[in-house]
């Protein structure tokens, strides 16, 4: 075994991950954001190349001991195994060939942080099954994450209807934070940590003079599109 992927069951129970990818419908839940980004940091604090597919072949591989193991929660892993599959390896790779030219300038170090991988996660698991369908699942979860179009200069929506896009138009923001997990493990943990801390600490009539309100953030993210990694 990888040393970088040791300890790591002891410190990210696998079940936790492995029950929502092998029951869920693609919800969004905090405890499966939380356990896969307490991985990442394990595996970025080893400084594992491309971990997203070395956690999720770490993930396949507990669905087979947990299958093993007699678990009656886990007597079938079929769908766990094969979303993981899919999820932290194809799914990627085809979000990255659809936006080759829109994302030429980000790493996939990048892109593919704790919370996208989640964020694809849910998408993929939103297709149903059966997935042994890989090109019909992923076609579907790309559509599915491709949800934002961001700002327009007026020019351009004087002169084309807002409703009108291109088809590598669309993408999905990279989340530094989710509201009820926290800041997404990697380089900007500590900022946007604090960033937080200093937005729950100013004054309500500050907040009010901005229309913010710090309750109605559920995640905060980048457009990578306008940052160079």
């Amino acid at each position: 075994m990888d040393a970088s992927l040791t300890g790591l069951a002891e410190r990210v129970p696998p079940a936790t991950m492995l029950g929502y990818l092998n029951f869920s419908d693609g919800r969004p839940d905090p405890k499966f954001q939380r356990a896969l980004d307490e991985a990442f940091a394990v595996l970025l604090r080893h400084e594992v190349a491309d971990l997203w597919a070395v956690l999720g072949r770490w993930l396949v591989g507990q669905a087979d001991a947990l299958g093993e193991s007699g678990s009656a929660a886990f007597r079938d892993v079929t769908q766990a195994k094969l979303v993981a599959s899919l999820a932290f390896g194809p799914a990627l790779k085809a979000y990255r060939e659809h936006h080759r030219d829109l994302l030429a300038h980000q790493t996939d170090a990048g892109l593919f942080n704790s919370f996208f991988v989640a964020r694809v996660c849910e998408a993929v698991l939103a297709q149903g099954g059966p997935w042994d369908e890989g090109s019909r699942v992923i076609a579907g979860a790309i559509q599915r994450l491709n949800d934002y179009v961001g700002h327009r200069p007026i020019a351009l929506l004087e002169t084309r209807p807002q409703t009108e896009f291109y088809p590598h138009e669309r993408l999905r923001p990279v989340p530094l934070y989710i509201r009820g997990v926290g800041p997404a493990a990697g380089p900007y943990r500590d900022v946007v940590a604090r960033t937080i801390r200093i937005l729950e600490q100013t004054p309500d009539d500050i907040k009010d003079d901005a229309w913010f309100d710090l309750d109605l953030l559920d995640e905060l993210a980048f457009d990578p599109r306008a940052y160079d990694h």
